[in-house]
């Protein structure tokens, strides 16, 4: 009889683990209940590749609690821009390489990549302040800024104060941004320009404040955000349209040249995520991964560090880089509409930087 009720628990514990990566979880299931699909610290061991768009400030965070729990994983981060990571992941779903995209993911996304993506709800997914769609592992909220390198300001004897003081004559070709259509950062600073530039979303004036910055850039762009403001930081250029997290880990590491300027027209928040890639080599890995992207321990450890805000909800960061009135000036935004004019609103954007810059 023992040995017929062990080998029942057995199985039952074998059909938990494959139902947690082939079915859509339940987003309200709660978090004491997940972690029996996730093998013990002491099973857990191989190469876990993570196609990040994170900076290396997350990436140690990160790791410095990661290996603490799994010491016998290695974790193998591979960065490029949203865009790139996509089309890679896209271009080997018959045979994935790697198991989790960091970062890079949002909430403007509909299910526009679900078919690339494993379904799986994290162990504190129930802590967290977004909702989740069954494949998204939320982590961090997303605020938009620019970055100025002082010493170049100076010199050009401006001040950058938000998004109308780009338009300074003196700043023509100091500007950097990247592509909205490669970058989830610049799409973000794209949803925000929009919001905040006229008298409502994606409007005439929006729109004619987008032609004019566009012109003021005179050609100057990139499909990476960590070049935009590594390259302000470089004495390149004075100014880069940027986020949070970026630049605050700039400033973080000792980057005395520079300085954040929050947009005084006004700001947009947007959640960002992480997620298990569909059929991925090694998904007890992902889950893993995934479990410690949603805890507390792990989004407070990297606000300190990295300065982002996480969606845990349990946790409080008396550290803060962000100033406190910094949600007073959001916009808020329809993200069921920006998922579906997505799309729609990069194109306009491509065909004007194509118009005026040939």
């Amino acid at each position: 009889m023992k040995k017929l009720i062990a080998l029942l628990l057995a199985t039952m514990m074998v059909v938990s683990l494959f139902a947690g990566c082939n079915q859509a979880p339940d987003p309200t299931d709660p978090p004491t209940e997940v972690p029996t699909e996730v093998p013990t610290k002491a099973e857990l061991e191989g190469t876990l590749v993570v196609y990040s768009t994170q900076t290396d400030s997350d990436h140690e965070v990160f790791l410095e609690i990661f290996n603490e729990k799994y010491p016998k994983v290695e974790v193998e981060f591979i960065n490029d821009s949203l865009g790139a990571l996509l089309a890679r992941v896209e271009a080997e779903k018959e045979n994935p390489q790697a198991d989790v995209i960091f970062g890079g993911l949002s909430q403007t996304d509909g299910d526009a990549y679900h078919h690339l993506l494993q379904p799986y709800t994290p162990a504190y997914a129930a802590d967290c302040g977004i909702e989740s769609d069954g494949y998204y592992t939320y982590f961090t909220y997303q605020y938009v800024c620019l970055i100025v390198n002082t010493e170049l300001l100076e010199e050009l004897g401006v001040a950058v104060k938000g998004y109308k003081d780009l338009l300074q004559p003196e700043l023509k070709g100091q500007i950097i941004l990247a592509d909205p259509g490669a970058s989830s950062s610049a799409w973000r600073q794209l949803q925000t320009m929009l919001a905040v530039t006229g008298e409502t979303f994606g409007d005439d004036a929006a729109w004619e404040y987008c032609k004019n910055l566009i012109s003021n850039t005179d050609g100057v762009t990139t499909n990476s955000s960590s070049t935009v403001y590594n390259s302000v930081y470089n004495g390149e250029y004075a100014v880069g349209l940027t986020y949070d997290n970026g630049a605050i880990s700039l400033l973080a590491s000792g980057a005395d040249n520079c300085e954040i300027v929050w947009p005084e027209e006004g700001n947009t928040v947007c959640g960002f995520a992480s997620a298990m890639i569909k059929d991925c080599p090694h998904p007890e890995l992902a889950a893993a991964f995934l479990d410690v992207l949603s805890s507390a321990e792990f989004q407070l450890a990297r606000e300190k560090v990295a300065g982002s805000r996480g969606t845990n909800t349990t946790y409080v960061n008396d550290e803060s880089y962000f100033p406190a009135d910094l949600n007073d000036s959001v916009v808020a935004v329809d993200f069921v509409a920006l998922a579906a004019e997505k799309n729609e609103l990069i194109t306009k954007w491509t065909n004007l930087w194509a118009e005026i810059n040939g």
